[in-house]
């Protein structure tokens, strides 16, 4: 082996033990923060529900305080729908239901998770963004169609075969 292999190795492992040291404690581990909306297509007027993913609870840690999700949805026409959701308190879980969807095409939602009413400190506990989530609104809203059963008719005639029945005895 010759020495310039021996000062590469070396000064590479030296490069590796100094990032470790710097580097704080969980440095390059980020907690999950996905949401998730529910169904993800559908036609217009569709009833979409965001929430976040089990492994993303906004809070619910002991020593958060109430933690709140702030949400920004831009529709398709670049339009915005603000739109803020406390969580429950204990697990950190959320949901809304999302009704503006007369657009066709891919809505984007982004969100932040907070503490109520002052930034958090709480790591991965609150103050995070999540991950944006989409859906796509893609036919117009689906007609019904009226079936009409045939009108019913009631007649006090006798039947045809009745009719016949008579005319021989008559003849």
């Amino acid at each position: 082996m010759n020495s310039r292999r021996i000062i590469l190795g070396a000064a590479a492992a030296a490069f590796m033990v100094t990032g470790l040291v710097a580097a704080p404690a969980g440095a390059g581990v980020t907690a999950p923060a996905d949401m998730i909306a529910t169904p993800n297509t559908g036609p217009v007027g569709q009833n979409v529900v965001i929430s976040n993913a089990s492994n993303s609870p906004c809070g619910g840690q002991e020593g958060d305080g109430p933690a709140q999700v702030d949400l920004i949805i831009v529709r398709p026409d670049t339009t915005e729908d603000n739109l803020t959701v406390l969580t429950d308190d204990a697990t950190g879980d959320w949901s809304i239901g999302y009704i503006n969807t007369d657009l066709l095409g891919v809505y984007t939602v982004e969100g932040y998770c907070g503490d109520q009413p002052n930034p958090s400190v709480h790591a991965n506990a609150t103050d995070f963004f999540y991950t944006d989530a989409t859906f796509e609104i893609t036919a117009d809203e689906p007609t019904t169609t009226t079936t009409t059963a045939a009108p019913t008719t009631s007649s006090t005639a006798a039947p045809a075969a009745a009719v016949a029945a008579t005319a021989a005895f008559t003849g």
